[in-house]
């Protein structure tokens, strides 16, 4: 028996078993990384169907932000219960633009939460919320970043273009 050609097979049957483990490893990396991220998105999703659906089922909460909206006057109370319910909304959407930013996730939900962020920001209560949440930096750089670009700065323009007609 030639030992060279005993050890060129085991050569090669040693680089395919490397092959096979390597495309192996691939696919569970792809899967898991799915995995990861539906898993990122549901937890995203069920934190913001909780904080949104609390005006829903708070008579009080709703009839603040109600008030509020018709640029009433709000009581104490009604303002406290209002920011507190506001701050935890922007804290979710805090959570997504971080999860986006650190590769978590690479679901663009920042749209669609920007386009609901600047509706609350026609309500002045919501809108002087967020600009406190980033002029006193009350939150991570790349979520102040995008909530003052984004939407903060688009809400400016749309706001200054109704005054001008």
């Amino acid at each position: 028996m030639n030992w060279e050609a005993v050890g060129a097979v085991g050569e090669m049957a040693g680089a395919i078993g490397v092959i096979v483990t390597l495309v192996y490893l691939a696919l569970q990396i792809r899967s898991n990384a799915k995995a990861t991220e539906s898993a990122v998105l549901t937890n995203l999703s069920t934190e913001m169907e909780r904080v949104a659906g609390a005006v829903a089922t708070d008579e009080a909460l709703a009839e603040a932000l109600n008030t509020a909206r018709r640029g009433d006057t709000l009581n104490e109370l009604q303002s406290t219960r209002l920011r507190s319910w506001f701050s935890a909304y922007l804290r979710v959407c805090e959570s997504h633009v971080l999860q986006r930013h650190l590769g978590a996730t690479a679901i663009d939900l920042e749209t669609p939460i920007g386009n609901i962020l600047r509706l609350y920001a026609a309500t002045e209560f919501c809108r002087d919320v967020m600009k406190n949440v980033v002029d006193r930096q009350l939150a991570t750089s790349q979520f102040l970043k995008w909530l003052d670009s984004d939407v903060l700065s688009t809400a400016r323009m749309h706001a200054e273009s109704q005054t001008d007609r």
